[in-house]
Parts: C-alpha cells; structure tokens; sequence
C-alpha cells in the first residue's frame, strides 16, 4: 500500500521554505501567494501526516534554504523540533506557535519578510 506523506508547492527555487502540517497549510498558502507576488522565493512543504516523520525528505528540502518556517497550532513547536533534529540545526528554524487561536496569513508573511531581510 502506498501512502500520500507530504506535498510540496513552489519549491523549485525556494529559498524559504514553509513546513506546515494541518490548518495552518491553507493559511501558509496565501502567505505564500502573496510573498510570491513580492518576489520572495518561498515554497511550502506540507505535511499529510507527522509519523513516520519524513527524515530524508526534510534533508533535501532545506539543503539549500536560508530558513525554515514552521506554522504550527500547538505552544511547544513538536514539528519544528523534529525540522531542527533532522537539520541538526545547520538552518535557522523559525517557530510561529498558536494556542486557541488560528494564524492569520499576515502572521506567517511578517515571518517570511522578516528572513528576506
């Protein structure tokens, strides 16, 4: 059986790259659209679903980023702890949590502008 584990969107010259899992995906999109439309490269890497955790797949993607967005919809950050072991922390790995609340596409742009810098 084979199963769908991740998805990628715009990652062919990304140099900014969003992994995001859940809710946090669609808003991660129009963040997205609109810091293309900016001229920012930036792509996503959504996940489908966090275990197994896609080690190999994360290595090659963020080989070549200057940064990692990671979007998530808990207060610890359990994705982005899994991006910083498998990179072994060689990128800069931004955390964007939320609790009891959603992220608002200005939330993750303000991030993606901020590394552009």
């Amino acid at each position: 059986m084979n199963y769908v584990l991740d998805g990628e969107t715009l990652m062919e010259d990304a140099e900014i790259i969003i992994i995001s899992y859940g809710l946090p995906v669609r808003t991660s999109y129009r963040a997205v659209d609109i810091a293309r439309k900016e001229g920012i490269k930036v792509g996503i890497f959504r996940l489908i679903t966090l275990w197994p955790f896609p080690d190999e797949k994360v290595k090659d993607i963020v080989k070549d980023a200057k940064a990692v967005i990671v979007p998530e919809l808990n207060y610890t950050g359990i994705i982005a702890e899994q991006v910083e072991r498998v990179t072994k922390l060689e990128i800069p790995i931004i955390k964007i949590p939320k609790i009891c609340d959603f992220h608002h596409p200005d939330d993750i742009l303000k991030v993606i502008r901020e590394v552009e810098k």
